[in-house]
C-alpha cells in the first residue's frame, strides 16, 4: 500500500437500503434479523443499513449480491465486486491483476485478503527491510510499517521537542484517530495534518460547535441504539449490522509535501510511445545486463564513482573526515522556504514575500509547468532529439582492460588484443538515436521545442496554501541569520545543500556485482560499466502511482505528477 490509504478506506460495506426487502425488520431493533443469523457489536443510528444474511441465498444474488463474512462483525449482504476475499497465501488471488494475499490493516481482527499488491502494508522491524526508495521503517504503531519518511512524525511527549519555529506542535490525541498507535504523542504541523481536540464532554468542544466522539472534537458522532426510535431525524433508522466491514488501515499523519496526481501515462506501453519507455518510473524494456563493472574491485570503483553506485560494495568504518564544498545558499535570505535546512537560519511571521524556485516560465521544467510550483505557466509540447557528438571509437580501445560493450555500443567494432582491444570504425551519429533512454554515449537529449510559456504568479498574490509551493515563504519578516560554512559542521550536520561529508580513511569494501547478475534496467544502469542490452521493443513494468514517489526529483520525473 506504501502507506498512502487514509483511515476508512478499508470500510467496503455497502449500505441497502431497506426498503422494498422483504426483511423489512432487519434495520430496526424492533423485530430481528432473519432465523439463523446472528449481529454483533453495537447497533447505530444510520440512513440505511446492510442487510445480515448467514448464506448466500438470504441476497439478492439475482442483483450480484453476496452474503459477505467479516469474521466475529457478522455477514452482510453486498456487491460481489466489493465482498472481500480473505486468503492465506497468493495462491488463491487473481495475480494475472496484480493482486497477492495482503494485509492492509493493523486493528487485531484484520485478516489477509486479495488486494492489489502495492496496496498492502510492508512490515518491517528496521528500515532496511523497506524496499521502496525513501521509506523509512516507521515505529508510531504496534507494528512497524514501511512508510514514506514525510508520513512519519517524530513521536513526542511535549511540543518542546518538536520544531515549534516552524509550526509544529506535540499532538497527543492520535490514539483517538487510530488506536493502533502507540506513540505517546507525534509532531504534526498542522497545514497538512490537523491535530484533533481532545475532550470528555461536548461542553470542551463548545467553541466549534462540535460534539464530544471517542475523546475527540468532531463534526458528527455515531449514536448508539437499540430500536428505531432511539434515532432521531429525517429515516434514521437503528443499524445492527455498522461493525460489519473490512479491518481499517492505519492512519497516516502527513509532515510535508507528497506526490500527487495520476500518471500522464497509465501503462507502459503508453508510455514508451508517449515519452520514451525510460520517462515513465517502474517502466523498462526487457533486455540483459552486459560489460564489465569499472574498477574490477569495490575500492577502486568506490574512489572513482562514490561506493552507492558500485553493486555490491558497502562502505567501511568512518575515518576522520571533513566537511567540504559550498552550500546551495550563500544567504539565509536566499534559503526561502527551506530556511529550516539551511544552518544558522530561522524564520518567522506572516506575509508572503520571497522569490519563486523557477523565477520565470521558462525555467520550470515541463513536468511541473502548470503545476503549483509554476503558477501562470503553460507547457508547449514538442519533439525531442538526440544531439551532440559521441565518442571516437579509438576512446574505448585499451591495452589492459576490455570496453567491447562501450565500443559496440557506439556502433563501432571491437578487436580482442591480449587483456583488452582496439576499438575501429565510426560512431553511430547522435540522430540515430530514437529515444531518451538510447540517448547515452556521450549524446545528450534535447527536449525539442518544449518550451513553458506565460508569467509567473508573483508571491503576493499567492494564498498561505500555495505560498510554500511556489517557493515563497510565508511570514511578516524575513529569513534571518548566518548561513554555518561547510567546514563548520559535524558529520551528524554537513548535510546542508552544497557540503559533502569526505570519509577520511572510510574505505569501499565487498564484492563487484557481475554485470550479468543485475535482473533490472534500473540496477543495471546504477552499476558503472554495466550497459542493459535490449532483448525486445517491447515496454514493460507496472507504471508507478505517484502516490508511490518519495522525492520531489522522483515526482517531477514522472509525467503527471505533482509535488505539493
Amino acid at each position: 500500500m506504501n502507506g498512502r490509504t487514509a483511515r476508512g478506506r478499508g470500510a467496503v460495506v455497502l449500505l441497502v437500503v431497506c426498503f422494498a426487502l422483504a426483511w423489512i425488520g432487519g434495520c430496526s431493533g424492533a423485530s430481528g434479523p432473519p432465523q439463523g443469523v446472528t449481529t454483533t457489536g453495537q447497533a447505530v443510528c444510520a440512513a440505511a443499513c446492510a442487510k445480515p444474511c448467514s448464506q448466500d441465498s438470504d441476497c439478492q444474488t439475482s442483483s450480484g449480491e453476496l452474503c459477505c463474512d467479516y469474521g466475529s462483525a457478522g455477514k452482510v449482504c453486498q456487491s460481489a465486486a466489493s465482498c472481500p476475499q480473505f486468503c492465506a497465501n497468493d495462491t488463491t488471488c487473481d495475480s494475472a491483476t496484480g493482486q497477492a494475499c495482503v494485509v492492509t490493516s493493523l486493528e487485531p481482527s484484520a485478516q489477509r485478503s486479495c488486494q492489489k499488491a502495492q496496496d498492502g502494508l510492508q512490515l518491517c522491524k528496521t528500515d532496511t527491510d523497506c524496499t521502496t526508495p525513501g521509506n523509512v521503517c516507521c515505529g508510531i504503531y504496534d507494528q512497524g510499517i514501511c512508510l514514506p519518511s514525510n508520513e512519519c512524525p517524530k513521536t513526542c511527549a511535549t511540543s518542546s521537542e518538536c520544531q515549534t519555529a516552524l509550526g509544529e506542535v506535540c499532538c497527543t490525541s492520535v490514539k483517538a484517530i487510530d488506536p493502533t498507535v502507540t506513540a505517546a504523542g507525534l509532531c504534526l504541523d498542522p497545514k497538512y495534518a490537523p491535530c484533533p481536540k481532545a475532550c470528555t464532554s461536548s461542553t470542551d468542544c463548545a467553541s466549534t460547535g462540535e460534539l464530544c466522539c471517542n475523546g475527540i472534537c468532531q463534526a458528527t458522532c455515531p449514536k448508539a441504539c437499540s430500536t428505531d426510535s432511539d434515532c432521531s431525524g429525517a429515516a434514521r433508522i437503528c443499524c445492527p449490522t455498522a461493525s460489519a466491514h473490512a479491518a481499517e488501515p492505519p492512519h497516516v499523519f502527513k509532515t510535508g509535501p507528497t506526490c500527487s496526481g495520476t500518471p500522464a501515462y497509465p501503462t507502459c506501453a503508453a508510455c514508451a510511445t508517449g515519452a520514451g519507455c525510460g520517462g515513465c518510473a517502474g517502466c523498462e524494456t526487457p533486455g540483459t545486463c552486459t560489460g564489465t563493472p569499472s574498477g574490477h574491485d569495490c575500492s577502486t570503483c568506490g574512489a572513482s564513482y562514490g561506493c552507492s553506485a558500485c553493486e555490491g560494495c558497502t562502505t567501511g568504518a568512518p575515518g576522520t573526515g571533513a566537511c567540504a564544498g559550498s552550500p546551495d545558499y550563500t544567504s539565509c535570505a536566499s534559503c526561502g522556504s527551506s530556511c529550516a535546512s539551511c544552518q544558522g537560519c530561522t524564520s518567522g511571521g506572516s506575509a508572503c514575500t520571497g522569490t519563486p524556485y523557477y523565477p520565470t516560465c521558462a525555467s520550470c521544467p515541463a513536468s511541473a509547468c502548470g503545476t503549483s510550483e509554476c503558477q501562470g505557466c503553460t507547457a508547449i509540447a514538442g519533439t525531442g532529439g538526440c544531439t551532440g557528438t559521441p565518442y571516437t571509437c579509438s576512446y574505448w580501445s585499451d591495452t589492459l582492460t576490455s570496453y567491447q560493450s562501450e565500443c559496440n555500443a557506439e556502433g563501432c567494432t571491437w578487436t580482442a588484443s591480449g587483456a583488452g582491444g582496439v576499438c575501429s570504425g565510426t560512431p553511430a551519429p547522435c540522430s540515430t538515436y530514437g529515444s531518451q533512454l538510447t540517448c547515452t554515449n556521450n549524446c545528450v537529449w534535447s527536449s525539442g521545442t518544449t518550451t513553458c510559456t506565460g508569467t509567473m504568479t508573483p508571491c503576493s498574490q499567492l494564498t498561505q496554501a500555495t505560498c510554500a509551493s511556489q517557493g515563497c515563504t510565508y511570514s511578516s519578516g524575513t529569513c534571518t541569520g548566518t548561513i554555518s560554512a561547510c567546514g563548520q559542521l559535524s558529520q551528524s550536520t554537513c548535510t546542508t545543500p552544497g557540503c559533502a561529508w569526505s570519509g577520511g580513511t572510510t574505505t569501499c569494501t565487498g564484492t563487484l556485482t557481475a554485470c550479468t547478475s543485475l535482473a533490472t534496467q534500473g540496477t543495471c544502469s546504477l552499476q558503472q560499466g554495466c550497459y542493459w542490452q535490449s532483448t525486445s521493443s517491447s515496454c514493460t513494468g507496472t507504471v508507478t502511482p505517484c502516490g508511490a514517489l518519495a522525492t520531489q526529483a522522483s515526482c517531477h520525473a514522472q509525467p503527471g505528477c505533482s509535488w505539493q
